[in-house]
């Protein structure tokens, strides 16, 4: 999961800085608030109690908060929630002395006391990124800033060194939560299935996009499938289509299951991995969500068994289509 760490960090750092502007010419000036104090600052020197930063994405985008705490010993509590790691909660973890020594190097040398007061907004963009800092200092006083698609001086070296020294704590934390879903599994009836494989560059150009639901009553229909087919691997070349309501043994949620325990799907939770020459690999995308549970990977570095997962899922989809073909007489691609 490091890569795809290092990936989200320059994601979000992408984010920080770009938004959606308004296009009418006469909207040159759009940025209000408040100017931190800048010269007039003073740095805090009794050291750091409580630090906060939290990044808040743009549409579509990611976000997230880091929170940490210093404890009577001098150890540091971290806690990391993200919106890309929705489901494992508030994560925590308690890191050395060394952490407080770090976050007191980047205040110093980034003079974030200059930023105290600060609060500004674009009212020119329509969607966009912002951030929020919240310091508490040991001597009890406080300072704080934020900006909305406005960004102080010196945010973007601040929020690079940041990132770097806290990734490895949110690496650890983020492991040890994916290990702890594993180890609890899934359980009860599956009730949703998205797969895609999109090949790219030498790996070739077929495409898959799969996405299986249990029916319900007044909901979109259930069987949502696309595939363009250049090799012939699994379906003969072309282009398809389908959206049906099929019924859910016709489906077979649970032969997908069961090939979800054959291969020991649960051990690729939160798989995030590029590899070095990803513009020639086949991407992949899963996600599963049983009663109980749910097992989400992605990415151009393959786990253990994803081969034989991948043949006996895309074989298993052909059959579905075949089938519905003899069975229902509107069943075709559009």
């Amino acid at each position: 999961m490091k890569k795809g760490w290092t990936v989200i960090m320059a994601v979000l750092a992408l984010f920080s800085f770009f938004g959606c502007k308004k296009t009418d010419p006469d909207e040159f000036n759009t940025v209000e608030g408040k100017d931190g104090l800048g010269d007039k600052a003073v740095r805090n020197e009794s050291g750091i109690a409580y630090f906060n930063y939290n990044y808040g994405g743009s549409i579509g985008g990611d976000s997230w908060t880091v929170e940490i705490e210093r404890q009577e010993d001098d150890s540091a509590l971290i806690r990391y929630d993200a919106m890309e790691y929705s489901d494992l909660g508030t994560m925590e973890m308690t890191a050395g002395k060394e952490l407080f020594d770090e976050l007191e190097r980047i205040y110093t040398e980034h003079e974030l006391y200059r930023w105290e007061g600060y609060s500004k907004y674009d009212t020119g963009v329509l969607d966009g990124s912002g951030f929020g800092l919240n310091i508490t200092f040991l001597d009890k006083k406080h300072m704080s800033a934020s900006g909305d698609n406005v960004w102080p001086d010196g945010y973007h070296d601040f929020i690079s060194d940041f990132r770097n020294t806290v990734a490895p704590y949110l690496q650890e934390m983020l492991d040890k939560a994916a290990q702890e879903k594993i180890e609890e599994g899934v359980s009860g009836p599956l009730q949703y299935v998205m797969i895609n494989y999109m090949q790219r560059g030498d790996s070739g150009s077929d495409k898959y996009e799969i996405l299986l639901m249990r029916q319900r009553e007044g909901g979109r229909k259930n069987f949502d499938v696309r595939i363009t087919s250049e090799s012939g691997e699994f379906i003969e070349p072309g282009t398809y289509n389908y959206y049906y309501d099929l019924p859910d043994e016709e489906i077979g949620f649970e032969e997908i299951a069961a090939l979800f325990e054959k291969y020991d799907l649960m051990k690729w939770y939160n798989w995030d991995k590029a590899a070095e020459d990803y513009n020639n690999a086949e991407w992949f995308q899963l996600s599963f969500s049983f009663e109980e549970g749910n097992m989400n990977a992605m990415g151009t570095e393959y786990p253990e068994n994803y081969d034989e997962f991948r043949s006996e899922v895309l074989q298993h989809i052909v059959r579905v289509i075949r089938a519905a073909e003899a069975k229902h007489e509107d069943f075709r691609s559009r």
